[in-house]
């Protein structure tokens, strides 16, 4: 089986043992299916959302304007297959680190106006996007949080063109073995609509 490339944007606060445990398990379960995976703590990093360049250059990471760890998180993504993001919920949406760290992509896939005679085209970037599987912590079990997660990383998965995505929210608290199931199960997902 050739090797896989997995990203793994850990968003949580220090001191957050239920995401760490959550990392523990999906670097773990990514190895059993053969993804060679980098993780990427945000919370040690220098990076701010994207500044929106007037010159629309972003997705060459020589041409951002903002001089910072941003870059890293591109370079890593556009070379992974997967891309898992790990996120504390309050409210169902995503933490303010894992905002910042998307809003840095999303430039990646913007068309960009090209001139040729007396015409303009819009020319798309040509570049393969990783599936998505996103882990939400909540602090307790929640419908509507859970039910805004998915939608949250639904729309990202649309976003960035994510082939593949899978959302799953678990419950602070809730044993080893649950989350380790869980978490299986939701990389087994994603990893067996990998191609190549």
């Amino acid at each position: 089986m050739p090797s896989r490339n997995a990203l793994i944007l850990d968003g949580s606060q220090s001191g957050d043992y239920a995401i760490e445990q959550a990392r523990g398990i999906t670097v773990h379960r990514l190895a059993d299916t053969g993804c060679e995976t980098t993780v990427l703590t945000l919370r040690t990093m220098m990076f701010n959302g994207c500044a929106a360049c007037p010159e629309g250059d972003c997705e060459e990471k020589d041409n951002c304007i903002s001089h910072d760890d941003g870059s890293r998180i591109r370079e890593v993504y556009i070379a992974s297959d997967l891309i898992v993001i790990l996120t504390p919920l309050r409210t169902g949406v995503y933490s303010f680190s894992i905002k910042n760290a998307i809003d840095r992509l999303l430039p990646i896939y913007a068309s960009t106006l090209q001139h040729k005679g007396t015409r303009y085209r819009l020319v798309k970037p040509d570049i393969a996007s990783p599936s998505l599987f996103a882990v939400g912590v909540a602090e307790a079990d929640d419908e509507d949080c859970e039910r805004l997660f998915r939608t949250v990383v639904e729309r990202t998965a649309r976003a960035l063109h994510a082939p593949h995505c899978n959302a799953l929210t678990l419950k602070r608290g809730a044993t080893q073995e649950i989350w380790d199931r869980f978490i299986t199960d939701g990389i087994n997902d994603v990893c067996s609509r990998l191609t190549g």
